[in-house]
């Protein structure tokens, strides 16, 4: 049951690595010596934690979507195993060619399985998320490699930007107009053409200027909060399933607007994108597919709503700890307290339906 879809690995695996992210963070805090640098937190978050998520996320959805075979058993033990190494890898000290091989080497993979499904699903008929999809996770390759030669400030910039932005939003493109339109008669959510094309050519423009980054925060800006309005977000977000995947977009226009008008240190939207955007993603994608995939009524009941909750709290307390240092062992705690309520109420369900 376990190797029948990627997520009921892969979703565990990255409560996990979010749990050890922040324990090793907070250790750190507490002993006044980091077990990894900040650059490395970063990249385990990126690669690790939401990493594990999307690959997840990807194995369960990206083949039905495209029309493709679901993965066997052992491509997700090995994709699991190779992402394991890869993190390990981020760790290494020095750098070099080898190095960044094996940082890229389980998005190599996936980028290859991805394209493998893309292009018939393409030769049918063009869907910009199938095309998107390869694309996001050949960014995540070159961002890895790029971490692996010490190239760290374009590696997490293309990883924020390229990777886990980009492929978040092209998937919800697709899948959010779904959810509402199958929860909410008479929504009609709608998915307006050119996003993808037009995302990735606003993403590089971010992630290639990074001395004007006011160019690639104004289009970017721009091309979501077209898409968003015709996601629905008013009337959908009345259901907290759903209300909690649009607050993840809040939490992205957010770190735009914040980026543009260049308020706070440099960290303030990296933490929008990544730990309320993501974050939120994270806990309403994971939380819905596990209990819509193993056969349990999809609601946000009291479970989800510590989770998403929690998150929103740790997000909220580490944008504040950029003005008042104190608080952040309380985010920390805030994430950790998230990534543990997930694994004692939702990775038991991963072995249930199917």
């Amino acid at each position: 049951m376990l190797l029948r879809e990627g997520y009921r690995l892969f979703f565990p695996w990255a409560a996990l690595l979010g749990l050890a992210s922040i324990g090793g963070w907070a250790h750190g805090l507490a002993t006044g010596g980091l077990p990894w640098t900040p650059s490395q937190h970063a990249a385990l978050l990126l690669f690790g934690a939401w990493g594990a998520l999307v690959l997840g996320f990807l194995m369960t959805a990206f083949p039905r979507q495209s029309g493709g075979p679901m993965p066997r058993g052992w491509h997700i033990i090995g994709m699991l195993a190779l992402h394991a190494i890869s993190l390990a890898a981020v760790l290494l000290p020095g750098t070099g060619y080898a190095q960044g091989a094996l940082i890229a080497a389980p998005w190599a993979l996936a980028t290859y399985g991805a394209a493998r499904l893309a292009l018939p699903a393409l030769g049918r008929g063009f869907d910009g998320t199938t095309a998107g999809v390869p694309a996001g996770l050949a960014a995540a390759t070159v961002a890895a490699f790029l971490l692996g030669l010490g190239q760290t400030a374009l590696a997490l910039r293309l990883a924020t930007h390229g990777f886990l932005v980009y492929v978040a939003l092209v998937m919800l493109d697709r899948i959010l107009p779904f959810f509402t339109a199958r929860a909410l008669a008479g929504s009609d959510p709608q998915r307006r053409p050119g996003f993808a094309a037009a995302l990735g050519g606003a993403t590089l423009l971010r992630v290639a200027v990074p001395e004007h980054p006011y160019l690639g925060d104004i289009a970017l800006l721009a091309l979501l909060l077209r898409q968003w309005h015709g996601w629905r977000p008013w009337p959908s977000s009345r259901l907290p399933m759903i209300g909690g995947i649009h607050l993840g977009v809040a939490w992205i226009v957010a770190g735009y607007v914040v980026d543009l008008v260049g308020m706070g240190p440099p960290s303030l939207p990296m933490h929008c994108w990544l730990l309320g955007g993501l974050g939120s993603f994270w806990a309403a994608l994971s939380i819905r597919v596990t209990r819509g995939h193993g056969g349990f009524p999809i609601l946000m009941r009291w479970d989800g709503a510590l989770v998403h909750g929690l998150v929103q709290l740790a997000t909220l307390l580490r944008i504040g700890a950029a003005f008042e240092p104190s608080l952040f062992a309380a985010a920390g705690v805030s994430l950790a307290l998230a990534f543990v309520a997930w694994l004692f109420r939702f990775a038991p369900l991963v072995r249930h339906g199917g």
